[in-house]
């Protein structure tokens, strides 16, 4: 897939601050793979983990997609503490992958939650300035599709997720994702303005964040203005968590 070329300049030129700032309309949409490496079960046994956070277990790693001079990951997530599945972790550190070039990881962005799963905190690295929040809706018997809100800018900047409509056909919830998922998956989410006034035929232009599984080990995470990629990352981050008061 094809990059808007002011995208692709500042991907190739200077990769990190491209990711770190707020994205632009005229960067367009941004196209990431999204890779699963976290395949333990709920409950499994994993030892505690110690060390630093480059040596903890790796849940997810982001690729942009048309990005012809990268051939590694962008960002990666890891649990520095885990006593189970890393989707247990009560936090989670977004880091730069390392290049060929320079092989450390660099911390993104810190995302950790309160007791209940249910709000998620994005930092930055040094806990001095918050990035984003996302609160999931408590439904703890999962009787009814999840639900998002996503605040920006320190609460001024105010999204949600696009809700799904209830097919009698199908017997179940459904919302199109525009051929970017193929499986349905409690994780997939779309983010629109809260006050998003949805008519048929502009819901592909509204959508500003867009996460749909596409196969077992892979999510495509599409990534629009106002959101950074860390930040959607972040977010998609979230949805993979364990949360005690929701799905």
């Amino acid at each position: 897939l094809e990059l808007a070329a002011r995208a692709r300049a500042a991907l190739a030129q200077c990769p990190v601050a491209f990711a770190s700032r707020p994205l632009a309309a005229a960067d367009g949409v941004i196209r990431c793979v999204v890779k699963v490496h976290d395949k333990h079960p709920r409950g499994a046994a994993v030892s505690p983990h110690r060390g630093s956070a480059a040596d903890a277990p790796l849940l997810l790693s982001l690729y942009v997609e048309g990005d012809d001079v990268h051939d590694s990951p962008l960002l990666v997530a890891r649990a520095p503490k885990v006593l189970g599945s890393s989707r247990l972790a009560t936090k989670f550190e977004i880091l730069f992958a390392g290049r060929p070039s320079d092989p450390a990881e660099r911390p993104a962005a810190v995302i950790s939650r309160n007791c209940l799963g249910t709000r998620w905190t994005v930092n930055d690295p040094g806990h001095h300035k918050k990035r984003c929040a996302v609160d999931y809706e408590a439904n703890r018997f999962a009787n009814r599709p999840r639900a998002m809100h996503v605040e920006l800018d320190d609460g001024s900047r105010k999204l949600r997720s696009r809700a799904p409509e209830y097919s009698p056909r199908l017997h179940g919830f459904c919302l199109d994702f525009f051929g970017r998922a193929r499986l349905a998956s409690v994780r997939n989410f779309q983010i629109v303005d809260a006050d998003a006034d949805l008519v048929p035929g502009d819901e592909e232009a509204k959508c500003l964040l867009l996460f749909g599984r596409w196969s077992s080990e892979i999510f495509h995470l599409d990534v629009k203005a106002p959101f950074s990629i860390v930040d959607a990352f972040a977010i998609a981050v979230s949805s993979f968590a364990t949360k005690i008061a929701t799905i």
